[in-house]
C-alpha cells in the first residue's frame, strides 16, 4: 500500500498486513511458532536455528542498483513543422525525433519552421540494462536468470559494453601490444552500503526520499565506460532494491519487465500482492534520479570508491529555482497577467461561442479600458455570489470565485461599476494545483499527458483533507470585506471542478461537515496569497512555506499544513494537515478505546523485541519557547487556568497535566512536586495574582511604572516645581469639575474606568476579548480545536529496528517501555524513516513524535471553557462609526449575530438602495451602564427649512417625523433641533444596565434595538436616515 493510504486512512494505525507481519516477526523472534500457521506466515521454521531466537540477527541482506540506457544518433531524415495557430503537442514525435526550436518568434513573423531530425537508436529494440550489486546469486533464487549481456557497438566502437562478472573477464579494448583478449584479474564492481532517508522537506511530514549508494569499481575500463558514464551522471535514472526476505519462492523482478511494460511497473512493485507485499515488507524498492556523485581512487588497490546520491522524482517539483531562465522564467510564466488569463479561461468555458472576447491581444491600446470593463462585468455577473464570501455552485464547478468591489462610475456618480482588485479572485486549491503549479512544474502531468512514462510527476492533493469548522465558515459570511480572509469554504463540494477531474476524496461529501473535514482541493485560496508567495520566493519550498504560514495564521494554527509524497514511488507531492483527528475518517467514528487498544505495540528489550536500540528524549525547543514553557510549568495549578491561546501554551499545559494523570485516564492530582528552593516560582505567580487586581489594559502589574515604585512615594523630595505649572493645575481642576456634570455617562472614545474594571472581572471569569470580528472567530475556532487536538508533546522517540520496510511516514503505534505515567495516554507518529544496508546488516531507523490521545485530551482540566466576546470600542476603532463614542461608555461587550444579519438581508435582496445590513451584533451593557446617551446628531441626514407652520407639511417635515417615530423603538428618543429656519433630527438611546441589545450597522450609521424587538422595518429605517426620503406628492382633488 502506498504512503497516501497511510496518511489519509486514519481509521487504522497500520495497515492490517503490515501489523500482521510485525506480529509474526515478534513471535518468531521469541521462538514461538505454534501460533503461526505456515500458510499465514510464509515462514519455514526449519531454517531458523535455536527455536527462532536467531531469526532476526541471522538473516543476510542483499542489494542491487540498476539503470537502463540506450544511445541515439541523428540520421539524414528530417521534417519541418510550421509554427501557426494549429500547432499542438500532438504534432511532435519526441520518441523518435529531436527538434530544433527557433530562439524567438515575432508575433507577426511568417513561415516559421521547427526542424525535426529522426534518431537512430542502439539497441534498436529496447534498452541496455546495467546491474550493480549481487552476482552469481542463482543458488539463493533471489534473482531471475540474467538476460543476454552482449556488447553494443556503433561504427566499430563499443558504446554499451557488457559488465564484468568474474575475476578473469577480458579487457574491453585492445591496448598497445595486446590483442584485446587480455585477462584482468580484478573482481566485479559491488555495492558496499546503502542509506535511504525520508527528508523533512517542507512541513511536519517527510515527503522526499534521499538515497546514498556507496560502491567500489576495481577495473578502470569498467569505471570509465560504464559507471562514470551511465551511473555517475546528472539526472541519470536509477533503481535501487535492497533488504532481505525468507519467503519461500520469492524472486526479485527482472528489470526487463519494467522496460517492456513501464505503465504497470509501479503496480507490479507497490500494488496489491506486489513485490513489496510478497517480500513480507523485507524489501525496499526505490526509484530516483542522480543529483550528486563523487569518486576517489584507492592508492592501495587502484579501485575507485564511488558515491552517488539519488532523490525521489518529486524532488523535481520542489527543488526549483524560481528565477531560472533555462526553460522559461517560472515566476513570469506563473504570474503574467494571471487575473485576466483566469477570467478568459472561465469565459471560454461558459461561452465557447464568444471565443477570445477577453483576449487582450484582440484590442487596440485605445480599447484597453473598454476591455478591462468587459472583463470586470463578466466577473461580477458570472463569478460572484449573493451570499457574502461564499462561492456558488457555478464557482465550485469552475474552481473560480470573484469577490471584487464596486466603485462609483466617473461618468455617473449614481452608478457603480465592478472592479477586479488585488484581493478579488479566489481559486480552489485543486485549480491552483492543476492550472498554476502543475502546468508550469509538473512532468507528464495528467493535465496534458502526451508522453509515455511510468506516471505523472506532479502535485496531487486529491486524497487529502483538512479541518472544516462552523466558526470559520461563519467568519467569512459575517465579514463584508474579504481583506483578512486568505481562504474561503464553499457551501458544498458534491459536484465541483475536482470531482469532474476525478480528484475528489472518496465519500467526503458536504453531508460530512459534521465530521469536521473538507477536501483540501475544495478550499478556495485568495489568488493574491499565491501571487505574493511566488513573487517573494526563490524556490518552491519558500512558496509553500508562505502559503502554509498564511493558512496557519488565519486559523490560529488550528491548521498545520505540510507537503508529503502521495504515491508509493514518491513521484508526487500533496498537502496534508498534521492537526487531524486520528479516529475520524470519511465520517466514520471509531470507538476511541478500541482505536488505541488496537494499535500495534512495540516491546523493546522483551524476548521477542524487534527493536535494536531506542532513545526517548525531551525537546523543549529553543529561545523564548523554553523560557515560556518552563515559566508556565513552574506555576502549578495556576498555570492550568491560563487560556491555551498559543501552541506553546497548549503544549506546556498538556504536558503538565499528563504528569498527573491516573491509570484510568482521569485527572486527580494526589500530590504536587516541588523543587528546592520552593519560592522560585513566586515571581511568576505574583504577576498572575496582581493581574487580577489590575484594571489597566495590557498591564498585568499595576506597580509597573508607578511613582511609588519608581521614585519611592510621597515623602520623596524634588527640586522646586516651576511657577509656570499654575496653568496646568487650573486646567486639570476645571476638567475634574466638568466631569459628570450632565448626569448621563460622558462620551468617550477610549475605554472608561468602569469598562476596564468590568473587563478585568469578566476575564477572570473565562471571557476572552477580541478587537475585531476576524480575531473573534479565529480565536473561537482555535479554542475549539485545542480541546480535541492530539497535541504533539516535546518528547522525541528514536527506534532502530531490524530491517523492515512496511512503515511509512505518519503511521501511528504505541510502545510499552516508556514511563508508566505516559504509556496509556499517548501514541507515537512516524515522521522520518532511514534505511541502512551494508554486508551482513539491514537496519530501519524511525524518528517519531509523541502525541496526546485526543479522547484523553478532551477530559483534561485545561481551561478551554472560554466565552469569546468583542471589545465594544471596535465600533470606533474598526468600524469608524460616527458618534459611537456617545454609546460606548454604556457597553460591556459584543458578539457577532450572523443569524439576525442574514434574516434581515434576505428580505431586501432585491433592494437597489444599498441599505443592506453590513453587520449585526448582540451587545451587553455594563452593570453601571444605565441611563441616556448624549444625543447623536449625525445619524439622520435629512434637513428641512421651516419658515412657518405650513412649511412643516409642504417640506415633508411632518411626514418624515411621523415615519421616523413609527420606525424607532421604545429605547430611542427623538429630538428636533432648530437652528434658525433649518430643522434637523437627533436621537439618543436609553440603556438598562446589564441588558442585551441588538446593534445593526449599515455604512457609517447604526441602530440599537432591544433584544426581541421586531427587525422587519430596519431596512426602511436606514433608507429614511440615509437621506433617501422623498416627500409624497399631494393627491389631486
Amino acid at each position: 500500500m502506498g504512503i497516501a493510504s497511510k496518511i489519509f486512512d486514519d481509521s487504522e494505525s497500520l495497515s492490517p498486513d503490515v501489523k500482521k507481519r510485525l506480529e509474526e516477526m515478534k513471535e518468531t523472534a521469541g521462538g514461538v511458532f505454534d501460533s503461526i500457521s505456515a500458510e499465514d506466515a510464509s515462514l519455514n521454521k526449519d531454517l531458523h536455528n535455536f527455536g527462532g531466537q536467531g531469526y532476526l540477527s541471522g538473516k543476510v541482506p542483499f542489494a542491487r542498483m540498476w539503470t537502463a540506457v540506450r544511445v541515439t544518433r541523428p540520421t539524414d531524415e528530417t521534417e519541418e513543422i510550421t509554427v501557426d495557430e494549429n500547432l499542438s503537442p500532438s504534432n511532435f514525435d519526441f520518441e523518435n525525433f529531436s527538434y530544433e526550436f527557433p530562439k524567438s518568434t515575432s508575433p507577426t513573423a511568417e513561415d516559421v519552421k521547427i526542424t525535426g531530425t529522426k534518431l537512430e537508436k542502439f539497441p534498436t529494440d529496447g534498452f541496455k540494462v546495467y546491474t550493480l550489486g549481487m552476482h552469481n546469486t542463482q543458488e539463493r533464487q533471489v534473482f531471475a536468470p540474467q538476460q543476454d549481456d552482449s556488447d553494443i557497438t556503433i561504427l566499430g566502437k563499443t558504446i554499451l559494453p557488457s559488465q564484468r562478472t568474474s575475476y578473469t573477464d577480458s579487457a574491453y579494448m585492445s591496448s598497445e601490444g595486446t590483442s584485446g583478449e587480455r585477462k584482468n584479474l580484478r573482481p566485479p564492481a559491488g555495492i558496499t552500503s546503502i542509506s535511504s532517508t525520508t527528508q523533512n522537506a517542507a512541513g511536519p511530514v517527510a515527503g522526499i526520499l534521499k538515497t546514498t549508494i556507496n560502491f567500489t569499481v576495481y577495473d578502470f575500463e569498467e569505471f570509465d565506460m560504464i559507471y562514470s558514464k551511465y551511473f555517475m551522471r546528472p539526472a541519470a535514472r536509477v533503481f535501487i532494491d535492497f533488504g532481505w526476505t525468507d519467503v519461500e519462492g520469492f524472486q526479485l523482478y527482472d528489470p526487463q519487465e519494467y522496460i517492456k511494460d513501464p505503465q504497470n511497473f509501479n503496480e507490479l512493485i507497490y500494488g496489491e500482492n506486489g513485490q513489496l507485499q510478497q517480500s513480507k515488507y523485507g524489501m525496499q524498492f526505490i526509484q530516483g534520479q542522480v543529483v550528486n556523485f563523487e569518486s576517489s581512487l584507492d592508492s592501495a588497490t587502484g579501485a575507485f570508491k564511488c558515491v552517488i546520491s539519488v532523490t525521489s522524482k518529486n524532488m523535481q517539483l520542489f527543488d526549483v529555482d524560481m528565477n531560472d531562465d533555462l526553460i522559461g522564467n517560472v515566476k513570469e510564466n506563473m504570474l503574467a497577467n494571471i487575473e485576466y488569463r483566469i477570467l478568459q479561461l472561465a469565459e471560454n468555458a461558459l461561452f465557447p461561442n464568444n471565443k477570445d472576447t477577453l483576449e487582450s491581444s484582440n484590442y487596440s491600446d485605445d480599447e484597453v479600458k473598454e476591455w478591462n470593463q468587459t472583463a470586470n462585468i463578466f466577473a461580477a455577473e458570472m463569478l460572484s455570489s449573493k451570499t457574502n464570501n461564499v462561492p456558488t455552485q457555478l464557482n465550485v464547478e469552475l474552481g473560480i470565485f470573484w469577490k471584487g468591489s464596486f466603485v462609483k462610475d466617473k461618468g455617473d456618480e449614481k452608478k457603480k461599476v465592478p472592479q477586479t482588485g488585488e484581493d478579488a479572485l479566489y481559486l480552489s486549491y485543486g485549480f491552483i494545483e492543476d492550472v498554476i503549479f502543475n502546468a508550469e512544474l509538473g512532468k507528464y502531468s495528467s493535465v496534458a499527458n502526451q508522453f509515455v512514462d511510468t506516471g505523472a510527476i506532479e502535485f496531487d492533493s486529491s486524497n487529502s483533507a483538512t479541518m472544516w469548522n462552523q466558526d470559520l465558515y461563519d467568519r467569512q459570511k459575517f465579514l463584508k470585506q474579504n481583506t483578512q480572509l486568505p481562504f474561503l469554504f464553499p457551501d458544498n463540494w458534491d459536484d465541483t471542478y475536482n470531482t469532474r477531474k476525478g480528484k475528489a476524496v472518496k465519500n467526503l461529501t458536504k453531508e460530512l461537515k459534521a465530521a469536521g473535514r473538507i477536501p483540501i482541493r475544495e478550499v478556495f485560496i485568495k489568488l493574491s496569497v499565491i501571487k505574493q508567495a511566488i513573487k517573494s520566493a526563490d524556490s518552491m519550498s519558500e512558496v509553500f512555506n508562505y502559503i502554509f504560514k498564511k493558512m496557519g495564521e488565519s486559523t490560529g494554527y488550528g491548521w498545520d499544513w505540510g507537503l508529503n509524497t502521495t504515491t508509493a514511488n514518491a513521484a508526487t507531492l500533496g498537502i496534508v494537515d498534521r492537526n487531524f483527528l486520528p479516529r475520524k475518517v470519511e465520517g466514520n467514528e471509531v470507538e476511541p478505546v478500541s482505536f488505541f487498544d488496537d494499535m500495534f505495540v512495540f516491546e523493546p528489550f522483551s524476548e521477542n523485541s524487534l527493536i535494536k536500540n531506542m532513545t526517548f528524549s525531551l525537546s523543549q525547543g529553543d529561545g523564548s519557547a523554553i523560557s515560556s514553557k518552563l515559566a508556565l510549568q513552574s506555576l502549578g495549578e495556576a498555570g492550568r487556568n491560563i487560556f491555551p491561546t498559543s501552541q506553546i501554551i497548549d503544549v506546556a499545559q498538556t504536558q503538565m497535566v499528563l504528569e498527573d494523570l491516573q491509570d484510568d485516564g482521569t485527572y486527580k492530582s494526589i500530590y504536587n512536586v516541588e523543587f528546592f528552593p520552593p519560592a522560585d516560582a513566586l515571581s511568576d505567580l505574583e504577576k498572575i495574582f496582581t493581574s487580577l487586581e489590575s484594571t489597566e489594559p495590557e498591564i498585568a502589574d499595576p506597580t509597573y511604572l508607578s511613582a511609588q515604585n519608581v521614585y519611592g512615594g510621597e515623602d520623596t523630595k524634588f527640586s522646586v516645581i516651576p511657577a509656570s505649572s499654575d496653568a496646568y493645575i487650573n486646567k486639570s481642576k476645571e476638567l475634574q469639575t466638568k466631569k459628570g456634570d450632565r448626569g448621563d455617562l460622558e462620551p468617550s472614545a477610549v475605554p472608561t474606568k468602569a469598562f476596564r474594571e468590568n473587563k478585568a472581572t469578566l476575564e477572570n471569569s473565562d471571557f476572552e476579548f477580541s478587537d475585531n470580528a476576524y480575531d473573534f472567530y479565529t480565536k473561537k475556532y482555535f479554542m475549539f480545536s485545542v480541546r480535541t487536538r492530539p497535541t504533539i508533546l516535546p518528547m522525541k522517540l528514536s527506534l532502530t529496528l531490524h530491517g523492515f520496510t512496511g512503515l511509512q511516514p505518519s503511521n501511528k503505534f504505541r510502545i510499552n517501555h516508556i514511563p508508566t505515567r505516559y504509556m496509556n495516554f499517548v501514541f507515537f507518529q512516524v515522521m522520518r524513516i532511514a534505511y541502512t544496508t551494508s554486508p551482513g546488516k539491514f537496519d530501519t531507523a524511525v524518528e517519531c513524535v509523541m502525541r496526546m490521545r485526543d479522547d484523553v485530551k478532551e477530559k483534561l482540566p485545561i481551561n478551554t471553557n472560554v466565552v469569546n466576546v468583542l471589545n465594544p470600542y471596535m465600533l470606533k476603532n474598526s468600524h469608524k462609526l460616527d458618534e459611537s463614542e456617545k454609546i460606548l461608555p454604556f457597553l460591556s461587550y459584543m458578539i457577532p449575530n450572523l443569524g439576525i444579519m442574514e434574516q434581515i438581508n434576505k428580505t431586501i435582496e432585491s433592494d437597489s438602495s444599498n441599505n443592506n445590513i453590513d453587520y449585526a451584533y448582540t451587545m451587553k451593557t455594563l452593570p453601571t451602564g444605565k441611563g441616556n446617551s448624549n444625543y447623536l446628531k449625525k445619524q439622520i441626514e435629512s434637513a428641512f427649512v421651516i419658515n412657518s407652520e405650513e412649511d412643516k407639511d409642504s417640506s415633508g417635515f411632518t411626514e418624515f417625523e411621523e415615519k421616523l417615530n413609527s420606525l424607532t423603538a421604545s429605547n430611542i428618543e427623538i429630538k428636533v433641533d432648530e437652528i434658525e429656519e433649518v430643522s434637523t433630527f437627533s436621537i439618543r438611546y436609553n440603556f438598562k444596565s446589564d441588558t442585551e441589545y441588538i446593534c445593526l450597522i449599515s455604512g457609517k450609521k447604526f441602530l440599537i434595538l432591544e433584544m426581541g424587538a421586531s427587525t422587519s422595518k430596519v431596512p426602511e429605517y436606514f433608507e429614511l436616515i440615509n437621506g433617501q426620503f422623498e416627500k409624497k406628492e399631494a393627491e389631486e382633488a
